[in-house]
């Protein structure tokens, strides 16, 4: 419920959420795009 409830917080800020999908940080948009996300400051 958590991770639905910052989806739903991020779509309408018009923000991403950060998670970890099989054992890696990603960063997740509104739009489904999901990324790596890159600790050191770059994505």
């Amino acid at each position: 419920m958590t991770g639905e409830r910052a989806r739903i917080d991020a779509k309408v800020n018009k923000t991403y959420i950060i998670y970890e999908k099989n054992g890696k940080l990603v960063k997740e948009f509104p739009n489904g795009n999901i990324i790596p996300f890159n600790n050191d400051g770059e994505s």
